[in-house]
């Protein structure tokens, strides 16, 4: 259901404007109402502070490679947050340390790059200098394409030597001829070695490796230094999320008014809420006033459900958020989605897996909608399972155990399935004009209620009457046909005395075409019989292919692991293809003709955390 909501003005004292703000976030049943979307400009050091915990909070998890879960807190809890600066300033510094030691690690190996296609060259390299009449080069070709001209052109030149050891060349030259070598050098893009020790290649390479070494160890052990302070995790990550806090409140001031000494708040809260806030206010010397919303405000939706409904709202949610004026379609949802997704699976042992691994997800951390959307559709699984008599594609025939089908054959009985689905079908696109009905009637448009939602659930039931005639179940198939047309006239003539003026004409025959509509939504819901289908026919398959095995304990193995493989592809696929098409008749068929939407969930004040849940019982 959609909670009422209004909303407080608040005039304070700015000198009490820290301690109201921590009152408002501690009760979690005040928004703050938002005047401008502009964004605030920081002024102190929180985001320098709260970017340094994050990064040693990065650097700790990545150190002991572990993710911890959210930790959960009261907001009191968070207001009153001791912080330990000296803890941060110590482990700042032992990263600044690791991250130096990386730093020089990493021009070390650059270095030891430069001097590895010279390990096979035997002298000291502090030999290759020039002398009087002669220059000395060492050096390799960038791009190894050039090789041929590079040598052509060499040997074009007066040079006295030059020698090439894999892929380096040792060349000496007249100086008169250098400035002719140059040239050459930077056109076929030759490397000439800059740095000449008095060492072998491979000596200085040792020594590089060496140096290395020396400061990787240093590295582990200012690790384990840092990883002592693992224990301190959880105590960053709080002091993190109150620096969260503070920014949230921070921004919050963007939306006072304020004079010198007062300031103006205005905050949305649940009607339901309104003596808890009158208690938490009078603890202020302050002025505060309640009143109802205005067309104009654009006040949030509450939504209130209890434990079985309220993981649906998921799914109402991932369409838009429900109108705080509107309906909240929640319960509708879940009937009608958990009935349709256990259709389409419709196995017991599918229906227990769902069950069992799902529910527990969801009531140890009620925030995993999915698990409880899985968990309860998966009871629907099983009682559809019963129905077809199935568990993991097996039947009563092929073991005993399993209950005998009430519908022996879903698969084959092509008729009474496809009835079932569009039975369905009918009853949920009726429910949505029945809902469309109740809307109008919210908002005291009587007559529309009646010719544009309710009159509509008649011409559906004269429907339901002649189907079933035409199954040969009772004789009333003038009757049906008699209440569809007086339903189709009615709801003609209410459009005419409803709408005004060239609606008057166009409606009636809008009214009409509105069927064709209706029946194709309707055929929509065949869907549900082809998709429980496919999954049937894939678990037949797969106890198919493994039944062979079982002659024999490996082949036993084998014939497990295909149940396993092919089991567990079929559930995952006939899983994502109920939520995906189930999802769509919920969000076409049945919201298209009453649902109100384009609203937005109640945000209580400072709820922005990464590494906090917050709870109100400690």
């Amino acid at each position: 259901m959609i909670e009422k909501v209004e909303k407080v003005n608040i005039l304070a004292l700015k000198k009490d404007k820290d301690k109201i703000l921590n009152q408002i976030f501690c009760s979690q049943k005040l928004e703050i109402k938002v005047i401008s979307d502009d964004d605030v400009e920081i002024t102190d050091n929180t985001f320098d502070i709260q970017n340094r915990y994050a990064n040693v909070i990065s650097f700790l998890e990545a150190l002991l490679n572990e993710k911890q879960q959210k930790i959960t807190l009261t907001p009191s809890q968070i207001v009153n947050t001791k912080l330990d600066g000296k803890k941060l300033f110590v482990v700042e510094d032992l990263i600044k340390k690791i991250n130096d030691i990386d730093f020089a690690i990493k021009n070390l190996d650059k270095q030891k790059q430069k001097f590895i296609p010279y390990v096979n060259i035997g002298e000291r390299l502090s030999g290759f200098c020039e002398t009087k009449t002669c220059e000395f080069f060492l050096g390799k070709l960038k791009n190894l394409e050039e090789q041929d001209k590079f040598e052509s052109k060499l040997n074009e030149l007066k040079l006295i030597s030059f020698e090439k050891i894999d892929s380096v060349y040792k060349i000496v030259a007249h100086k008169k001829v250098i400035n002719n070598l140059l040239p050459i050098f930077a056109d076929c893009q030759f490397e000439v070695l800059d740095e000449l020790p008095k060492a072998t290649a491979q000596q200085v390479i040792n020594k590089i490796d060496r140096e290395i070494d020396n400061l990787k160890s240093n590295r582990l052990d200012l690790e384990r230094q840092i990883a002592t302070f693992g224990k301190f995790l959880s105590e960053f990550k709080v002091a993190y999320d109150y620096y969260n806090f503070k920014l949230d409140k921070l921004t919050a001031e963007k939306d006072f008014k304020q004079t010198d000494r007062t300031f103006f708040v205005t905050c949305y809260l649940r009607q339901s809420d309104e003596n808890d806030i009158k208690q938490l206010l009078s603890e202020f010397s302050l002025c505060y006033e309640f009143e109802p919303l205005n067309k104009d405000d654009d006040a949030p939706t509450v939504l209130k459900n209890n434990v079985i409904v309220k993981p649906f709202e998921f799914i109402t949610n991932t369409y838009s958020v429900p109108s705080r004026k509107g309906i909240d379609p929640n319960v509708f949802v879940m009937i009608f989605f958990s009935i349709f997704f256990g259709f389409v699976m419709a196995d017991i042992g599918y229906g227990i897996l769902f069950v069992v691994f799902c529910a527990p997800c969801y009531f140890l951390n009620k925030s995993k909608s999915l698990m409880g959307i899985l968990s309860i559709s998966g009871l629907f699984c099983i009682l559809f399972g019963c129905l077809f008599g199935s568990f993991f594609g097996l039947t009563h025939t092929e073991w005993a155990v399993i209950p005998k089908a009430i519908i022996p054959d879903p698969t084959g009985d092509v008729y009474l399935m496809l009835a079932l689905c569009l039975g369905a079908g009918i009853v949920q696109i009726a429910t949505s004009f029945v809902l469309k009905g109740v809307l109008l009637v919210k908002e005291k448009r009587y007559f529309e209620a009646i010719f544009s939602g309710f009159i509509w659930v008649c011409f559906f039931a004269g429907v339901s009457i002649v189907s079933i005639s035409l199954l040969g179940i009772g004789n009333l198939q003038n009757i049906g046909l008699i209440v569809c047309v007086i339903s189709l006239l009615a709801t003609i003539i209410g459009e005419i005395f409803v709408n005004r003026g060239i609606n008057r004409l166009t409606k009636p025959f809008s009214s009409l075409y509105s069927i064709i509509n209706i029946l194709s939504d309707t055929l929509s819901y065949a869907r549900l019989y082809g998709l429980m289908l496919s999954g049937a026919i894939i678990a037949s398959i797969v106890n198919d292919l493994a039944s062979p095995f079982f002659t024999n304990f490996f082949g036993g193995i084998i014939g497990i692991i295909i149940l396993l493989i092919g089991h567990g592809f079929n559930i995952s696929m006939g899983a994502l293809s109920a939520y995906i098409h189930v999802s769509r008749l919920q969000y076409i068929e049945f919201f298209s003709r009453f649902y109100e939407g384009e609203g937005r969930l109640f945000k209580p004040f400072a709820t922005n955390f990464k590494y906090i849940n917050l709870t109100t019982t400690k």
